[in-house]
């Protein structure tokens, strides 16, 4: 329901989108970064191309697609090998993933620049 979360269904799909409903309820202007859930083994695409669709319902959210750009997860990797250890990942993974975001949303933030041109003012008064 885009004009009453309180009335989204109970779904992946209805809380996802309530929780964007609810941070722009208090913040207009903010933006958001939604991130598809990794190619790997039980990876599900259904959750993916909700993610995805709603990425498009709302202004200023944006999809960091693991899945689709990311790196695969598999166990049979590289990644796997060298970033996780025991199923979870290990320091240099965390390292890793925020070098892999950092690059995501700067390529983001650079083909969308004049949407975040006034970021810095998000919870102000102020415009650029």
């Amino acid at each position: 329901n885009l004009t009453d979360y309180n009335k989204n269904a109970d779904t992946f799909a209805g809380n996802y989108a309530g929780i964007i409903q609810r941070v722009r309820s208090i913040q207009p202007r903010s933006k958001f970064f939604v991130v598809t859930i990794p190619n790997e083994e039980a990876t599900n695409n259904a959750y993916n191309d909700v993610i995805r669709k709603i990425a498009k319902k709302f202004d200023n959210v944006y999809v960091i697609d693991l899945y689709k750009y990311g790196p695969s997860y598999r166990h049979d990797t590289d990644l796997r090998k060298n970033y996780f250890a025991g199923g979870h990942m290990n320091a240099a993974g965390y390292q890793f993933t925020a070098w892999l975001f950092i690059n995501f949303i700067d390529d983001i933030i650079s083909h969308n620049f004049a949407a975040f041109s006034d970021a810095a003012f998000i919870g102000t008064d102020y415009r650029y």
